[in-house]
């Protein structure tokens, strides 16, 4: 379905590392896509969504209601929406660290281990909001990279 629409023709071994890459690229374009449209569907009528991302709250509420209260009620929409997300950048950690190693292998590796890090440390300091919001606005972002 997709061989066709690789320009290179002589060399075989590029041709399957660009056809790769294509239906990788095509994977994380539908993935981010999805996970943008169900971010938006749990988040948009909650009250500390900001305008800017299609809501009609204050980002700062998220931070008041955990700050005073340790014990939030969360949408548990939010919550799954964060295991989810969580667990496509843990599997990209894995996967980045059982094939073969690029030139930007040390790069990704922080990326994806900070990222890792950053989702189970919100997790575990309940703060589920601030965190859902940052993951919907970095999901949007990487529909387009």
């Amino acid at each position: 379905m997709i061989a066709p629409l690789c320009k290179e023709k002589d060399n075989q071994e590029l041709r399957d590392k660009k056809i790769e890459k294509m239906l990788h690229c095509l994977w994380n374009f539908i993935y981010f896509s999805c996970s943008s449209l169900w971010a938006y569907t749990i988040l948009k009528d909650e009250p500390y969504l900001p305008w800017l991302l299609g809501g009609s709250g204050n980002v700062e509420l998220s931070l008041l209601s955990s700050k005073d209260n340790h014990f939030v009620d969360h949408n548990p929409k939010v919550r799954l929406y964060l295991l989810v997300t969580m667990g496509y950048h843990f599997g990209c950690t894995l996967s980045l660290l059982l094939t073969a190693k690029r030139n930007d292998f040390v790069e990704m590796a922080l990326h994806h281990v900070v990222t890792v890090y950053l989702y189970i440390g919100s997790y575990l300091f309940n703060i589920w909001e601030i965190s859902a919001t940052i993951a919907f606005l970095h999901d949007i972002a990487d529909v387009f990279v």
